[in-house]
């Protein structure tokens, strides 16, 4: 049995509220496919987007920034012309460390392995690698700390 001692959760303004959307945004990015917002920092003034460019079959990340969120800047991959696929999972409390999944094409997995982007414009990437002895195989972020020291 649960009990709350909160009065809020049983005041009828709770139980009869509707969402209110003040304003609707585009957050889509310059690619033909769907966008999906995946993280936000923590005073939501970056957003993490991923999006999937039908014609290719890839997904591409980008971090929208700014006023309205309305500066994109594409998140590299571990290919030189940052090409193949990039997917952002998670972002710091103020978004400035960014970490997720890339491409390398040296590796068979199509699946990625875990990059850290950090730095002007999150293009400082870091590759996370894997827990084999002889580095090969995927990897993934499962998580962030707020001031991103720590994936």
């Amino acid at each position: 049995m649960l009990f709350s001692l909160n009065p809020f959760f049983f005041s009828p303004a709770f139980a009869d509220a509707q969402p209110i959307i003040a304003q609707k945004i585009n957050l889509g990015v310059n690619l033909a496919g769907r966008s999906k917002v995946d993280c936000f920092s923590g005073d939501n003034t970056v957003v993490g987007v991923t999006v999937y460019n039908s014609s290719t079959r890839l997904l591409k990340s980008f971090i929208l920034s700014g006023p309205n969120w309305t500066k994109q800047t594409k998140l590299g991959t571990f290919n030189p012309d940052n090409s193949g696929l990039s997917k952002v999972h998670y972002l710091n409390d103020d978004g400035t460390v960014a970490t997720g999944v890339a491409k390398n094409d040296n590796e068979r997995d199509p699946r990625g392995r875990g990059i850290i982007w950090s730095g002007p414009n999150w293009a400082t990437k870091t590759e996370l690698g894997s827990l084999r002895a002889d580095n090969t195989g995927i990897s993934d972020v499962a998580g962030l700390s707020s001031d991103g020291t720590i994936a």
